[in-house]
């Protein structure tokens, strides 16, 4: 409950006391749509969230639950990539939250390397409970930023700048 009062405005849900600045006044005063696209999602990668499923996807004015696999992964005992090993244990916990958001209506999503991403946005799960999920991330800011960099630098490297003494020299 905590989580959804924090993005949203006082009165925006019934029954809800939001705990978002001081309401959709600063936002339209910005051009803004009332509730400003702000969404809701709780993180399910603990062994504790795996415990309390239903209780977090009944939360009142929570839009989605969202799996870090790999977090997830390891904290129910397992190796990092246990996901792209299509591992049962981490599945079968992964099943479980996407039953428990359709049970409370919610959406679900989950981060999914891009080796299997595809297959979780099926529109209907597997046999292994592979699919059917809302939304998929293929992968981490950080490694989209990763991967940018190393194609940049190789780039500069590949166009010779740095080979003659031009400054760019002790870069790389």
């Amino acid at each position: 409950a905590a989580l959804v009062a924090a993005v949203r405005y006082p009165g925006e849900l019934p029954g809800l006391a939001g705990r978002r600045s001081w309401g959709p006044h600063a936002a339209l005063s910005r051009g803004e749509p009332d509730d400003g696209g702000v969404l809701a999602i709780a993180m399910v990668e603990t062994a504790e969230a795996l415990e309390n499923l239903d209780d977090i996807a009944a939360t009142p004015g929570l839009d989605a639950l969202f799996i870090g696999s790999v977090d997830l992964a390891l904290a129910i005992g397992l190796a990092t990539d246990a996901l792209v090993r299509e591992e049962p244990t981490l599945l079968d916990a992964m099943a479980a939250t996407a039953d428990a958001a359709r049970r409370h209506d919610v959406k679900v999503g989950c981060f999914a390397p891009t080796a299997v991403a595809a297959r979780f946005a099926r529109p209907e799960a597997d046999a292994k409970g592979i699919g059917g999920y809302d939304f998929v991330v293929p992968s981490a800011d950080v490694l989209y930023l990763r991967n940018a960099a190393t194609a940049a630098v190789a780039e500069v490297r590949a166009s010779g700048v740095g080979a003659g003494g031009d400054g760019a020299a002790g870069y790389g």
